[in-house]
């Protein structure tokens, strides 16, 4: 017999996901930059929406192979990231004012809180208003699962900024 992957209950799952952080995704640009909601909107409607929902698994082996960062610091492409907060401490923002890196995990209230990240089109649409989240990922104790929609625009596309 021939196995469907993923299955139907898996997939389901996953665009229901997909649906609700995206509209948490609007309601955020919403709120942050209308011209940058509109921007998307622009690229969504001209099926240029190159959105993608990432789901990680950090085996966090780092004693092991010597590697203490599972991500290196950088800052995404499109126009936000987000997604539920993690169980397991990992992630960390780089805070410009305070020269650190702070544990996001430590300022949500999992499992019910939202991560959100400004990325570097949403800094370019705002002329610098909101800069991109500068973030890395690293080892921790316990493997680590992580869930991100990513709201990007193709850079190629007629709408781009």
């Amino acid at each position: 017999s021939s196995t469907v992957r993923p299955s139907v209950a898996f997939r389901a799952a996953l665009l229901a996901a997909t649906e609700t952080l995206d509209a948490i995704g609007d309601s955020a640009l919403r709120a942050i930059s209308p011209d940058a909601l509109q921007l998307f909107t622009a690229h969504r409607k001209s099926r240029l929406d190159i959105s993608v929902l990432d789901a990680f698994l950090y085996h966090n082996t780092s004693a092991e192979s010597g590697v203490d960062d599972n991500c290196p610091a950088h800052c995404d492409p499109g126009l936000v990231t987000l997604g539920p907060c993690s169980e397991v401490s990992g992630l960390q923002c780089f805070d410009p004012s305070a020269c650190e890196w702070c544990t996001v995990e430590a300022l949500c209230n999992p499992p019910g809180g939202i991560v959100l990240f400004a990325n570097s089109h949403l800094e370019a649409v705002t002329g610098g208003e909101y800069k991109a989240s500068l973030h890395r990922v690293i080892s921790a104790d316990t493997p680590r699962y992580s869930l991100l929609y990513e709201l990007r625009l193709d850079s190629n596309g007629p709408c781009a900024a």
